[in-house]
């Protein structure tokens, strides 16, 4: 019983730790997600914008389209 009292704060710090460290991982996971979905919407957007139409099915102009090319070619491009 002494010895669980004598290190009853490194557990409970052990613990602590250990939960830091998955909450940061899971909060690291979440944002590479969040990420990837903006940069597919976006992707996705300009694909719909270059085939000549926005996402609600208006045409759009030809400036916007040569926008929406170049942006594609550069997001292909690998940094």
């Amino acid at each position: 019983m002494e010895l669980a009292l004598k290190y009853i704060s490194l557990i409970t710090a052990c613990g602590t730790g250990i939960a830091f460290v998955i909450g940061l991982f899971k909060w690291i996971d979440q944002r590479a997600r969040d990420q990837e979905q903006r940069i597919y919407e976006a992707f996705h957007k300009m694909v719909c914008i270059a085939s000549g139409t926005d996402e609600s099915g208006r045409t759009v102009k030809m400036v916007q389209q040569i926008a929406a090319i170049y942006q594609l070619r550069k997001a292909g491009t690998p940094t």
